[in-house]
């Protein structure tokens, strides 16, 4: 097993700093994972349960041992006994009475949207504390919600608030809500890659990667992996670490070092003078070996949107000549007819 030295753990520090001090400067989202509300109470007094602890409970009110996935045993719980009794069991366990103050002090960074895959409201109630002005909403929601400069937490498997004689459509739990609600399939997968591609920094808080849906969204290695910042328990199971790391930077040093780092960084921060800056464009770079137009540089731009730089700077030149891009014809005379009346019903 590889030992990180202590550079290596002061680098991982100092880039996790970085990414606290753009979220400070609302460039950065949080997702959080049923780790970043662990210790939340229940109205039993009981912390909450993480997504494996919650199907083991629901086995045992069935009868059954435990390690059963939690769809699988939400599926038989309806079957053996109804929807209300399962209901009543999710809030049981699930509703919150009293968060912990690492959780206050997440909630205190003004993030550029919050996603989450817990169903309870914790943080919700830790932006309450803090008075912050936000919108709590699930993927039954409409995009156009998205929207402006307003704070969105996002429950994108459901949320507990919206239980009331059955389960709702966006309330992901059994086999069947699996199969039929995917979120990489939904409008709001394409706020969160946005998200993913617009901010500087994405911070996940107690997340396992569980949700394949998520896990496909954020894995492109050569976008966002650098961006990627995962916030684990100190003492991290070896294989976990290693699934995690496959998609950005694992840092086990719990919520209470976290939140310790965060306040250090809040006491010190000035916002910067920022100039006018345009998050969808980079720098371009010609390489100094000249390329020649093939079949499978065209179709890396049309199908996939990868560019070469040096060829599009070169058909800059002749763009009536393409080799590399293409020439839409009517699009001149669309250009042309822009502001006039009585003409486009020919185009």
């Amino acid at each position: 097993m590889n030992v990180e030295t202590a550079e290596q753990q002061k680098k991982r520090e100092e880039n996790l700093r970085a990414a606290i001090r753009h979220a400070l400067n609302k460039e950065a989202i949080v997702f959080l994972g049923a780790g970043a509300a662990k210790s939340a109470k229940s109205a039993m007094g009981t912390t909450l349960p993480t997504g494996q602890e919650l199907s083991d409970i629901l086995a045992a009110e069935c009868g059954l041992n435990s390690g059963y996935p939690l769809d699988s045993i939400s599926e038989h719980f309806l079957e053996a006994k109804s929807e209300t009794t399962l209901i009543n069991a999710l809030r049981k366990h699930l509703h919150v009475t009293k968060i912990d103050d690492e959780l206050v002090a997440l909630a205190s960074v003004p993030w550029s949207r919050i996603w989450t895959t817990n169903y309870d409201d914790a943080f919700e109630q830790a932006l309450d504390v803090h008075k912050t002005s936000y919108y709590s909403l699930t993927t039954a929601a409409e995009v156009r919600n998205a929207q402006g400069n307003k704070l969105i937490l996002m429950h994108i498997n459901g949320a507990l608030k919206n239980l009331n004689h059955s389960l709702p459509p966006d309330f992901v739990l059994t086999s069947q809500s699996y199969a039929t609600q995917s979120f990489v399939d939904s409008e709001w997968s394409v706020i969160f890659r946005n998200d993913l591609q617009r901010v500087k920094a994405i911070i996940f808080v107690g997340y396992s990667l569980a949700d394949i849906d998520v896990a496909r969204l954020i894995f492109n290695p050569d976008i966002v992996r650098n961006k990627i910042h995962f916030i684990d328990r100190d003492k991290i199971d070896p294989v976990q670490n290693t699934k995690l790391s496959r998609f950005g930077t694992v840092h086990p040093i719990g919520l209470t070092a976290f939140s310790r780092i965060l306040r250090e960084e809040q006491s010190t921060w000035v916002p910067p003078n920022l100039v006018e800056e345009y998050q969808c464009y980079s720098r371009l770079i010609i390489d100094k070996e000249p390329l020649t137009p093939s079949d499978d540089y065209f179709y890396d731009l049309i199908l996939r949107g990868v560019t070469r730089d040096q060829l599009m700077l070169a058909q800059s030149e002749t763009p009536n000549n393409p080799d590399y891009t293409v020439i839409r014809d009517c699009e001149a005379e669309c250009i042309s007819t822009l502001g006039q009346t009585g003409r486009w019903s020919r185009l």
